[in-house]
């Protein structure tokens, strides 16, 4: 049988699990990145300010969080949908597992200080809910890898 040149050249499909993952990081980022930028430009009243530091303060206690959710998340996630780039695979799923473990320990100590406020339901479910955000597009990406690195340059 003989091929066609458009069998030759037909491209292999991207993976379904890498493009479910890298939206959820970008979505999740680009939510992140609105979320700071609405807080950066809020008006904040004066006692609500950081003790010892004069109004712009709060623009930079904002400003950091912003830039680590830009680059930790929104910047592999683009790198993944529209650059199929292996640095961006890396670079998601380092920040991927450091916000897991950053998010779980935030819970635990949340869970920690209020033992004695919320039922023990809401202790359990509100720190695996939470995890969940950052643990699912982990484990696509990982699942999937093989398949992303065959299509990524």
């Amino acid at each position: 049988m003989e091929e066609t040149t458009q069998q030759i050249i037909q491209k292999q499909p991207f993976p379904i699990k890498t493009k479910i993952a890298a939206w959820w990081i970008t979505i999740i980022g680009g939510l992140c990145f609105m979320t700071s930028i609405w807080l950066i430009f809020i008006k904040v009243p004066p006692e609500g300010r950081v003790i010892g530091t004069p109004g712009f303060g709060w623009f930079l206690f904002f400003l950091t969080p912003l830039i680590a959710v830009v680059v930790s998340l929104l910047i592999p996630g683009i790198m993944i949908l529209y650059l199929k780039k292996r640095l961006g695979w890396w670079l998601a799923t380092e920040s991927l597992s450091i916000w897991t473990i950053l998010i779980f320990g935030y819970n635990v100590l949340f869970v920690i200080n209020n033992l004695t406020y919320l039922p023990l339901r809401s202790l359990i479910l509100f720190p695996l809910l939470t995890t969940l955000i950052a643990i699912i597009p982990l484990i696509l990406l990982t699942l999937d890898r093989k398949n992303f690195f065959k299509i990524a340059s």
